[in-house]
């Protein structure tokens, strides 16, 4: 077999192993114009993006994409130069994210210039922890000759040993940028920028590189376990499972640590790789939770399509879907009274339960089962209507705990609607 041609640039810029395999089995080659999508897109930072984009425009032959590269470099320098420049009154706003970059926060502080607030984020980290420098403008009331809002002090200076511990205003966000533990720009966005500059290389130009949908071979499937790899969310806590795929890209449904959350976003299957570890989601060691087998003391609960029989036996009971292990204490101590209440004895499918785990010559089940890997059964119906318990009428279990378990038990029976009962067991 000859040698892949593209190999140097499918090993930098595509970091999924899986989507790397089926790219040189298929003998995939990427033309100059999906290169430059598939450059702009990964998860590398702007700086980088630009280099490879540079070396991508001096190899190729295509005078339109060497066109719009320029443009793009262009306008990415020139916007992030007014940026950085504060001759008009702005203020900076500095946001640490010590839980990953999905997380909501926490601003550190208001500053007057941008190089105090680069200095601070790196040093307000520690250099572990991304960050966000947002560039607003404090809007004037002419007519009151005041600022809308409330400076506390110290004023907005630029000498770069002061800033503002608090503030309430009206902000016009003049563009934003994410950035490493390092202080790399990962993502920049601008408002300063001319109109018709913006709109030569935004969205609304269906042509240019940025935008096209590049056909990346796709090696997973629905309810896989994956995380993310050769990005900044690698190193974070994120982790997923596979809700849907298709043309535009792989649907997951991502969580991160207990302030965290989970949200169902699109990625590009190259920033993909299957995760076999037993992984855990936005809980602490109190409120346990993952998505996936825990082999520890946990219930497990799971869509199920159940055999029509006389005798519920474990060879009759098929799970499908996304499974949710929750720890065992956890369960007992705040959800089990609730599952208990709601629990139907005389549901066909939980009186057809038969074990032989007691009694050599069998026996039918005939109550709520703990403790012995045997599964209790609910319809959706049920599980919905002990969310709903919950939230409307339970308040002093109404803590975040609570609802990203609701949120992704909810989501587990929406991927899942084939499937006819929920499995509770422990």
């Amino acid at each position: 077999m000859s040698q892949y041609a593209d190999k140097d640039f499918v090993e930098i810029f595509i970091p999924s192993p899986e989507v790397k395999e089926l790219i040189y089995k298929n003998n995939r080659l990427f033309n100059d114009r999906e290169k430059a999508a598939i450059i702009w897109n990964s998860n590398y930072w702007l700086k980088e993006k630009h280099k490879g984009l540079e070396e991508l425009k001096s190899q190729s032959g295509d005078e339109e994409l060497i066109r719009q590269i320029n443009e793009r470099i262009s306008y990415d320098n020139e916007a992030l130069k007014l940026f950085e420049d504060n001759n008009q009154g702005y203020i900076y706003i500095l946001r640490i994210f010590e839980d990953g970059y999905h997380s909501k926060g926490q601003i550190v502080g208001y500053y007057g210039t941008f190089k105090t607030a680069w200095k601070e984020g790196v040093d307000e980290g520690c250099g572990m922890y991304p960050f966000e420098i947002k560039k607003c403008q404090l809007l004037y009331d002419e007519d009151e000759n005041r600022i809308l809002g409330r400076i506390v002090w110290p004023v907005p200076v630029r000498d770069e040993e002061y800033y503002i511990e608090e503030m309430n205003f009206f902000e016009w966000s003049a563009g934003k940028m994410v950035l490493d533990e390092r202080g790399q720009i990962y993502i920049f966005e601008s408002n300063e920028m001319p109109l018709e500059r913006f709109e030569a290389v935004s969205e609304a130009t269906k042509t240019r590189f940025e935008y096209m949908n590049v056909d990346i071979p796709n090696p997973f499937n629905k309810f896989d376990n994956v995380r993310f790899i050769g990005s900044h969310l690698e190193k974070t806590e994120h982790v997923a499972v596979v809700t849907s795929v298709n043309n535009a890209g792989v649907d997951v449904l991502e969580w991160g640590n207990s302030r965290g959350g989970c949200s169902e976003e699109r990625f590009s299957p190259c920033m993909l790789t299957r995760n076999t570890e037993e992984y855990c989601n936005c809980f602490d060691r109190y409120t346990r939770v993952i998505v996936g087998h825990d082999y520890g003391a946990a219930v497990w609960m799971q869509p199920v399509i159940i055999d029509d029989v006389e005798k519920i036996r474990t060879e009759n009971v098929h799970e499908i879907g996304m499974r949710i292990s929750v720890d065992l204490y956890f369960f007992k101590f705040v959800l089990e009274d609730v599952f208990l209440k709601f629990f139907k004895p005389d549901l066909e499918v939980n009186k057809k339960r038969f074990t032989k785990a007691f009694k050599d010559d069998g026996e039918f089940l005939t109550s709520f089962q703990s403790d012995c890997l045997e599964p209790n059964f609910y319809t959706y119906e049920s599980i919905s209507s002990i969310i709903k318990l919950y939230r409307d009428d339970v308040a002093g279990y109404a803590f975040d705990a609570l609802d990203k378990l609701f949120y992704l038990l909810t989501k587990m029976m929406e991927l899942s609607p084939e499937a006819e009962y929920i499995s509770v067991m422990s």
